[in-house]
Protein backbone atom coordinates (compact mmCIF):
# COMPACT_ATOMS: atom_id res chain seq x y z
CA UNK A 1 0.00 0.00 0.00
CA UNK A 2 1.23 3.19 -0.29
CA UNK A 3 1.08 5.80 2.12
CA UNK A 4 -2.48 7.21 1.36
CA UNK A 5 -3.76 4.46 1.51
CA UNK A 6 -2.57 3.22 4.58
CA UNK A 7 -4.07 6.77 5.92
CA UNK A 8 -7.22 6.11 4.28
CA UNK A 9 -7.19 2.17 6.21
CA UNK A 10 -6.84 4.24 9.50
CA UNK A 11 -9.73 7.04 8.68
CA UNK A 12 -11.75 4.18 7.66
CA UNK A 13 -11.52 2.29 10.60
CA UNK A 14 -10.79 4.06 13.81
CA UNK A 15 -14.17 5.29 14.27
CA UNK A 16 -15.06 1.45 14.42
CA UNK A 17 -11.87 0.39 16.43
CA UNK A 18 -13.43 2.94 19.22
CA UNK A 19 -16.91 1.79 19.17
CA UNK A 20 -15.99 -1.69 19.23
CA UNK A 21 -13.19 -1.61 21.82
CA UNK A 22 -14.39 1.09 24.97
CA UNK A 23 -10.06 1.48 26.19
CA UNK A 24 -7.72 1.88 23.07
CA UNK A 25 -6.09 -1.09 22.15
CA UNK A 26 -3.09 -1.80 20.00
CA UNK A 27 -6.23 -4.36 17.65
CA UNK A 28 -8.35 -3.31 15.03
CA UNK A 29 -7.85 -2.88 11.20
CA UNK A 30 -6.39 1.21 11.61
CA UNK A 31 -3.18 -0.30 14.04
CA UNK A 32 -1.13 -1.65 11.43
CA UNK A 33 -1.25 1.06 9.08
CA UNK A 34 -0.97 3.72 11.98
CA UNK A 35 1.82 1.79 14.15
CA UNK A 36 3.92 0.06 11.69
CA UNK A 37 3.71 1.27 8.03
CA UNK A 38 3.06 5.34 8.12
CA UNK A 39 6.13 5.54 10.45
CA UNK A 40 7.92 3.20 8.20
CA UNK A 41 7.57 5.69 5.22
CA UNK A 42 8.52 8.23 7.47
CA UNK A 43 11.41 7.04 8.30
CA UNK A 44 12.12 6.20 4.57
CA UNK A 45 11.56 9.94 3.19
CA UNK A 46 13.70 11.29 5.82
CA UNK A 47 16.59 8.85 5.24
CA UNK A 48 16.46 9.53 1.28
CA UNK A 49 15.83 13.25 1.62
CA UNK A 50 17.78 14.42 5.08
CA UNK A 51 21.85 14.51 5.95
CA UNK A 52 20.48 14.58 9.38
CA UNK A 53 18.33 11.23 9.80
CA UNK A 54 19.56 10.60 13.06
CA UNK A 55 17.97 14.08 14.22
CA UNK A 56 14.30 12.76 13.71
CA UNK A 57 12.10 10.91 15.58
CA UNK A 58 8.92 9.11 14.38
CA UNK A 59 5.48 8.22 17.67
CA UNK A 60 2.39 7.68 17.04
CA UNK A 61 -0.83 7.15 19.15
CA UNK A 62 -4.77 6.37 19.01
CA UNK A 63 -4.47 6.96 22.65
CA UNK A 64 -3.39 4.96 25.92
CA UNK A 65 -6.13 4.05 27.97
CA UNK A 66 -8.81 6.59 26.22
CA UNK A 67 -9.25 6.64 22.77
CA UNK A 68 -7.55 9.92 21.04
CA UNK A 69 -10.16 12.62 19.32
CA UNK A 70 -7.72 12.34 16.55
CA UNK A 71 -4.95 9.63 15.74
CA UNK A 72 -1.64 11.24 14.77
CA UNK A 73 1.58 10.01 13.50
CA UNK A 74 4.41 12.99 14.35
CA UNK A 75 8.29 13.47 12.91
CA UNK A 76 9.96 15.45 15.59
CA UNK A 77 13.82 16.64 15.28
CA UNK A 78 15.21 16.19 18.44
CA UNK A 79 17.47 19.03 18.78
CA UNK A 80 13.96 21.25 19.21
CA UNK A 81 12.06 18.52 21.50
CA UNK A 82 12.00 15.18 23.16
CA UNK A 83 8.89 14.93 23.28
CA UNK A 84 6.29 13.98 21.11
Amino acid sequence: MNIASEIIEVLENYLAAKKDYPMAVNEGKHFSSLSQHIPKQFNSWINKFSKFNNLYQISFSHGKGNWAEIPWVVCANTNITDTA
